[in-house]
């Protein structure tokens, strides 16, 4: 049986290394190496992407400035064969927007995004990994949050083992505040 295992491969500063070849990895399974019998750069596999975004009360101030670069983001990387399923998450976890490659419907959710008080970011995580599960293919979750998680049902091991689970790379993009003095 074939299993596809997705690796993205960064340096110590966090740049992509490139021009890797099988012989570059070692794949075990409970400690026992495995035949690499496929090795292949796909860059034009479809991608499955949940974008999460968190709408708490902390984040309301940087909101514009986060779905200004959202959209950025969405005209820069989402191609035809790409879907992207749109969450917002505060006290709840909210599907804003299916999955979907149309990028005007995308904008409108980013615009019409919910607000509330809390946090559930492990909540987001275990149910954008959820809604990545049946996809096929190469499969991204990429959170927008400014911290902890405050509210929801789920903790940290849950959201793990279903990102684990439905084989999703998970992506977070921290939104802190940098102080007059940080230089």
């Amino acid at each position: 049986h074939l299993v596809n295992v997705f690796v993205n491969v960064t340096d110590a500063n966090g740049a992509p290394v490139g021009g890797l070849t099988k012989d570059d990895f070692v794949l075990t399974e409970d400690g026992v190496p495995q035949k690499i019998s496929y090795f292949d750069r796909e860059t034009n596999m479809p991608l499955s992407m949940v974008l999460a975004i968190d709408t708490s009360g902390s984040v309301r101030k940087d909101t514009g400035v986060e779905v200004h670069a959202a959209k950025q983001f969405l005209r820069g990387m989402l191609r035809p064969q790409d879907r992207l399923d749109l969450l917002d998450f505060n006290s709840t976890v909210r599907e804003v927007v299916p999955f979907t490659a149309d990028l005007r419907h995308l904008e409108w959710g980013l615009d019409n995004m919910d607000f509330g008080p809390a946090t559930a970011l492990y909540d987001a995580i275990y149910l954008g990994s959820q809604n990545l599960a049946p996809h096929q293919g190469r499969k991204v979750l990429v959170v927008i949050s400014d911290g902890g998680n405050t509210a929801g049902d789920t903790n940290f091991p849950q959201a793990l083992d279903e990102a684990i689970r439905s084989e999703v790379m998970v992506y977070s993009l921290i939104d802190l505040p940098i102080m007059n003095d940080a230089g």
